[in-house]
C-alpha cells in the first residue's frame, strides 16, 4: 500500500507531528511520502529521517493561485504513486478534494471551529471544504469535540470517523527532580475530570487583583515536477522518543537571534507554551494570567515555543513589555525537538480561546510526566490530570488562579500529578491510533 500525507508546512503543530507519527509507526512494507505545499520548515529533517520521501513544493502561503496549488499537488502524488491521499490542514484539503483520477482520499479535520481572529479567506474555506466532504471517502475527526464542530458544520455523518490522536510513550519515565524515587507517594488527583460534564462548574481557584487565592469555585465550563523540492532521510539519522540526556542546548531554527532553549536542571521554575502566534492561541491571557502569577511567585519564568514567536515579533514584544515581563519571558520561535523544551517544566500552558481539539502538544507533555494547564476549549479537559488546572478561555485570572496551583505544590503533590500526566497518555497510546488509520487506508484504497 502506497500512502501520501498532504500537509500545508512543515513547522511545529499538531497536523504535522500526527503526520510525522503515522509514517514512523507504519506497517511494514507500506510506502509512506510526505507533500509540503510550503518550503522545508523546522519539521522537514524529522518527517525525511521517517518517510520515504518528501516533496516541498514551495508555494507562499499569501499568494497561493489555485491554479499552482492543484497542478503541483497534482504532479507530486503522481510522482509518489499513491493509492490513498490523506490531507491534513484546509488547503491541503482543498488541493486533494480537487484532485483527478480514483485515488482514495482522506482527510482529517484538527480543530473545533474558527473565530473572528482568522482570516475570512480561511473562515471561507472551511464552510467550502464542509460542502467538498463529499469528495473524500472519510473525514476523520481528530478528537470527540472535533466531531461535534463537523456535524454542525454539515459534514456528512455516514463519511465521518472518530480517530483520537495519539502519542508514543517513552519506554522509561523521565527524571523530574521532585522527589525521591523511594519516596512512597499519594496522589491527591490522579482522575482527570469529565468531559462529559461541560456544561457542570468544576472546582478550581480564583485569584484576585491583590494576588491573593480563593478556592471558591470560578463555573469553568466542564506541478511541474521541477517545482518540487525532495528532501532525502539522511542514513543516520534517528528517530527519537524524549529529551536526549546528553543536550545541553537547543538551538532555535530558523532563525538566529532567537534566545538558545536550554535544558536539564533548571534553578528556576519554568512555564513552557508551545503555540504559534496566531489569535485562536490567545498569547495576551496567557501573559496577563502570568503576569499575576509573579506576583506571589516571582521566580517562575514563561518559556515560549512556536512559529512567529521570536523577538522580532514587535506586536508579540510590544505586549510583553507593557507588562514589564521582558526579563521572565523567554521567546524562542519554533523548535524541533519539543521534548526538550518541556524537561523539567512544571507544566505546559494551553491557553487557546477557541479552536483546539485534542492538542498533540499537550499529549507529548503528559508522556513526559509534565502536567498541563489549560482552557476549557475543544478536548483540552482531557489533558487536565487535576480539576484545578482547567481555566476559563479568555479570562487571565482564571489561567493564573491554574498556574498558581502548579506553582504551589509540593514536591509530594508535584509527583503525584507528574504521575497521573502519563496516565492520561498512556490512554491515547499513539499504536491505536496509527492501528486504527492504516484500517481505514485498507479500506478506501483502491
Amino acid at each position: 500500500m502506497r500512502v501520501v500525507h498532504v500537509v500545508n508546512v512543515a513547522d511545529t503543530g499538531g497536523a504535522q507531528t500526527l503526520v510525522e507519527a503515522l509514517v514512523a509507526h507504519r506497517p511494514a512494507g507500506t510506502y509512506a511520502g510526505v507533500v509540503v505545499l510550503g518550503s522545508p520548515g523546522v519539521l522537514s529533517a524529522r518527517l525525511a529521517a521517517v518517510a520515504d520521501r518528501v516533496d516541498h513544493l514551495g508555494l507562499d502561503p499569501g499568494t497561493w493561485r489555485l491554479d499552482r496549488l492543484l497542478r503541483r499537488v497534482r504532479v507530486a502524488v503522481a510522482v509518489h504513486r499513491a493509492e490513498v491521499v490523506h490531507a491534513h490542514l484546509l488547503q491541503s484539503d482543498l488541493a486533494v478534494a480537487l484532485l483527478p483520477g480514483r485515488v482514495a482520499r482522506v482527510s482529517t479535520v484538527h480543530t473545533t471551529g474558527f473565530g473572528a481572529g482568522d482570516r475570512v479567506r480561511s473562515r471561507g474555506l472551511a464552510r467550502v471544504m464542509a460542502r467538498l466532504s463529499w469528495r473524500f471517502a472519510y473525514s476523520v475527526a481528530c478528537s470527540r469535540q472535533a466531531r461535534v464542530y463537523m456535524a454542525g458544520a454539515g459534514y456528512p455523518a455516514r463519511r465521518t470517523l472518530l480517530i483520537e490522536n495519539g502519542v508514543a510513550l517513552p519506554p522509561a519515565p523521565v527524571d523530574r527532580d521532585v522527589a525521591s524515587p523511594r519516596e512512597s507517594v499519594a496522589p491527591t488527583c490522579v482522575t482527570p475530570p469529565d468531559p462529559s460534564a461541560r456544561d457542570g462548574a468544576l472546582p478550581a481557584a480564583s485569584i484576585a487583583e491583590d494576588g491573593a487565592v480563593s478556592s471558591a469555585g470560578c463555573g469553568v465550563r466542564a506541478a511541474e515536477e521541477k517545482a518540487v523540492v525532495c528532501v532525502r532521510p539522511r542514513e543516520d539519522a534517528a528517530v527519537r522518543v524524549g529529551p536526549r540526556e546528553d543536550a545541553a542546548v537547543v538551538r532555535v531554527r530558523p532563525r538566529e537571534d532567537a534566545a538558545a532553549v536550554r535544558v536539564g536542571p533548571r534553578e528556576e521554575p519554568v512555564f513552557v507554551s508551545l503555540s504559534r502566534w496566531h489569535p485562536m492561541k490567545d498569547h495576551a491571557t496567557l501573559f496577563g494570567a502570568f503576569a499575576l502569577l509573579l506576583r506571589r511567585h516571582p521566580r517562575y519564568k514563561l518559556r515560549c515555543c512556536g512559529s512567529g514567536v521570536t523577538p522580532g515579533n514587535r506586536e508579540l514584544t510590544g505586549l510583553i513589555a507593557r507588562l514589564g515581563l521582558e526579563d521572565r519571558v523567554d521567546l524562542c520561535g519554533p523548535v524541533e525537538k519539543p521534548a526538550r523544551v518541556l524537561e523539567g517544566a512544571h507544566a505546559l500552558v494551553l491557553s487557546s480561546a477557541y479552536g483546539e481539539a485534542l492538542p498533540m502538544a499537550g499529549l507529548e507533555a503528559l508522556a513526559l510526566g509534565v502536567p498541563v494547564v489549560a482552557t476549557d476549549v475543544g478536548d483540552c479537559a482531557r489533558l487536565c490530570a487535576d480539576p484545578g488546572l482547567l481555566a476559563r478561555p479568555r479570562d487571565e485570572r482564571s489561567l493564573a488562579a491554574a498556574l498558581m496551583r502548579v506553582a504551589e505544590f509540593g514536591p509530594a503533590e508535584r509527583a503525584a500529578l507528574s504521575a497521573a500526566a502519563r496516565g492520561i497518555a498512556a490512554s491515547f497510546d499513539i499504536r491505536r491510533t496509527v492501528a486504527a488509520y492504516y484500517e481505514l487506508y485498507g479500506k478506501v484504497r483502491p
